[in-house]
Order: structure tokens, then sequence, then C-alpha cells
């Protein structure tokens, strides 16, 4: 396996631009890979070199592909130093450096950028543990403890006795505490008859009778409420007209013939 640095350029590398690389960045030439004329088909061995130096002639270099293969060969946590050339934009290269996996720092530099691989490979793996859930642990006397209350508000361990709560009586009105008002006439059972009640239920509850129907009430119905000629189903429990069929008030009620027999 290769190890040391690697020094790529896009063109012929002359004498000073390495000098000035084996001075400025500290490159050993004995353990250096120098790649002049660097292409992007270029395949380089995965993480063989513990740093790598780019030099940038123009301003479309390092390419994207190039930047790309130089991740793949180097160590995880190797840095790589890339020299801009006059013209070219940091940003950009910045841009292409995080697209290929590269770190990138804060600091710019118009002459130079240096960035590093992270301490992981591509493709690593690694377990994560996930927090069990916990069982109840059953006890001497054979019963498991007590779940801890999900339902807790907020500071109930704490001491603090400030907090108010508000009573739900106090959300009552007036109104919602006045009873119920039932109607003296309807489909349910009521407790006295209408106040201008005609059909004689309530001269029979003054003499505490209970109205019966009578000749009168069948050759002239009539019906305070509204509801005794409309049939059994609006007719109150004590109702003289129960079991008669529908009506109009004035109009004689006519009992079909079979109205009194018995049903087979």
């Amino acid at each position: 396996m290769l190890s040391g640095s690697i020094v790529v350029s896009e063109g012929p590398l002359e004498g000073s631009a390495l000098s000035r690389v084996l001075e400025e960045d500290a490159v050993e030439l004995s353990s250096a890979t120098i790649c002049s004329s660097f292409m992007d088909s270029v395949r380089l061995p995965p993480s063989s070199f513990s740093s790598g130096v780019c030099l940038a002639s123009g301003a479309g270099f390092p390419t994207q592909e190039v930047l790309n293969a130089l991740v793949v060969a180097l160590k995880p946590g190797a840095a790589l130093v890339i020299h801009l050339s006059e013209g070219a934009s940091a940003e950009g290269v910045q841009t292409a450096c995080v697209l290929s996996g590269f770190r990138v720092p804060e600091e710019k530099s118009a002459s130079k950028l240096t960035v590093s691989k992270p301490e992981w490979e591509s493709g690593s793996k690694t377990t994560i543990s996930l927090r069990k859930k916990k069982t109840p642990v059953a006890q001497s006397n054979g019963q498991n403890e007590s779940k801890p209350n999900v339902w807790k508000i907020s500071g109930d361990n704490d001491g603090d006795d400030d907090d108010e709560l508000l009573d739900e009586d106090d959300l009552l009105t007036e109104e919602d505490l006045k009873p119920a008002v039932i109607a003296d006439c309807g489909t349910k059972a009521v407790k006295k008859a209408c106040k201008d009640c005609t059909c004689g239920r309530a001269e029979a509850e003054a003499k505490g009778e209970e109205v019966k129907l009578t000749p009168e009430m069948l050759e002239n119905p009539q019906s305070s409420c509204g509801s005794c000629g409309l049939g059994d189903a609006f007719r109150c429990g004590t109702c003289p007209y129960r079991g008669l069929p529908a009506f109009q008030q004035g109009k004689k009620i006519e009992l079909p013939a079979d109205f009194l027999a018995a049903d087979a």
C-alpha cells in the first residue's frame, strides 16, 4: 500500500512550483507521488495517501471528478491543500469540495484552500444501541411494581403549591344553573294540564279525576296545545284522545268500521 503525499497538477509540473510545494506544504520528495497532467480518467488506489497537494494552473482546475478521485485516494482524516490560480473562485472550489465529501473550514483565502477528508471511510457503519423498554419487576408478593404516572402535571414533585387551578363551577352562568323547562304537551308524559286547556283535563285535575273521553269531545274535538289532533306520537301520556286517529279541531272524529275490532 502506498503512503506519503500525492501531488497533482493540471499540466507539467515546473521545478519552481515543485520546490514551493516542498517548502510550504512540508512534502517529502522521497515519499511523494507526483501526478502531472492529471486526467479525470485516472484511478488512484483508495485510502493510500496521508496528505495531498493540488496545484491549479487554470480557473477550471481541480474539476469535480478530480476531487472525487482524491477523496477516495486519501486516508481518513488526511488534509488536501489546494493552491488556487489567479482569477479562480474560492467559493466555487469550496462548493465542489463539499460535494466530493471533504470537510471545508469556514476561513477563506484567495490563494490557498485546505480541506480534509472525514475520519471515516465511505460506506462505514456502526451499531446504534437503542434504549430497551423497561419491564415491571415482580415483587416478593407476586405483584408488579406500579408504572410511573404518565399524566403528570409538571412541577408536582417540586413542592410548588402556587399553581392556581380554575374551579369548574366558576365557568357556569346563572342561565346554566336554572332548571330545564319541560313542555306541558309533547311526546312524553307531563305533570299538569296546559294553561288554556280545552280538552277537559284541567277541570278533571282540579276535581282529582282522570280525564275521560266524552261524546262531546268526539263531536267537537278541541286542543289548546295543538298537538292532540296530530296523532298519538304528539299527544301527552294522559291525553284523552290517545288511541284515536288524527283529527281537525271542530270537525267530528270519524272512526273506521273496524276500529273496535280485535286484532287477529
